[in-house]
């Protein structure tokens, strides 16, 4: 149908021509006219009302081609971008091959050296894993923004636990997960406090009594501090948690009457 081609022409008028405009014309020609034997089968001759059938099922033309273009470009960017990392991680680790190679030989410190591999490849991660959460915070994906971050702490909990277990044989090494996840249990009260989430005050609600907890049990472990009567600093925790509440309560309740007063002075 004349028709058909004329329609698309017109409503694709605006957009410069390009081999990615001719083949998106081709195509919706083709779905067009099949659609149009369709109707035709099922009975309808009449050229004109099928011809306006057709336009109301393809209503926003020019809309629907730059989103197919952006989603292109967008997927490009991605494969462009992935393969990227990809080739720079490959090139990381030959680097950090030969360093590694190139120290074991030379010292014959093999049974530390391989420390050289181990957190060279932690500390790749834990930089991709960084730069991974200031663009999904970015974006507000916070969800995804929250697991980069925790893997990002737990990552760099593992490469100071390797130096401190196998190059320092520190005691009691094993609590630096302990403090590892305290730390990252602060820093998504701080994540979410910085990029305005909505219930940011549970995740704070929360924070404290789990974190005075774990830093609780660290101090003792550590001999810093007696198991009692230091247990109160959990204690402490919960109190603190009972009055921000309260004064979460106090300050909406204000926030409430003035928008009640200011909603009395607009009727008046």
């Amino acid at each position: 149908m004349t028709g058909l081609s004329d329609y698309i022409d017109k409503t694709l008028a605006g957009i410069k021509n390009n081999d990615a405009l001719y083949r998106y014309k081709g195509k919706l020609l083709g779905e067009m006219s099949a659609r149009a034997d369709e109707l035709q089968m099922r009975g309808l001759s009449d050229k004109k009302v099928i011809l306006d059938l057709i336009e109301q099922e393809y209503p926003n033309l020019a809309e629907d081609f730059l989103q197919r273009q952006k989603k292109q470009k967008s997927g490009k960017s991605a494969l462009l971008k992935g393969l990227s990392l990809i080739t720079g991680f490959l090139l990381y680790t030959f680097v950090l091959t030969l360093v590694y190679l190139a120290f074991s030989f030379i010292t014959e410190a093999w049974a530390l050296s391989w420390l050289i591999m181990v957190n060279g490849i932690i500390l790749f991660l834990v930089v991709y894993f960084l730069k991974l959460l200031g663009s999904t915070a970015g974006k507000h994906r916070y969800k995804t923004a929250r697991t980069c971050l925790i893997a990002a702490i737990m990552l760099c909990a593992v490469f100071v636990f390797l130096i401190s277990q196998v190059l320092l044989t520190v005691n009691k090494s094993y609590l630096i997960f302990l403090a590892a996840v305290a730390i990252a249990i602060i820093c998504d009260v701080i994540l979410a406090y910085s990029t305005n989430q909505k219930f940011a005050i549970f995740n704070l609600l929360i924070a404290l009594p789990s974190s005075a907890a774990l830093i609780y049990v660290i101090l003792s472990l550590l001999e810093l501090i007696s198991w009692h009567p230091y247990w109160l600093i959990i204690l402490n925790a919960f109190l603190a948690d009972f009055i921000i509440i309260i004064l979460a309560i106090s300050r909406n309740s204000k926030n409430s009457e003035k928008e009640e007063a200011d909603d009395l002075w607009k009727e008046n």
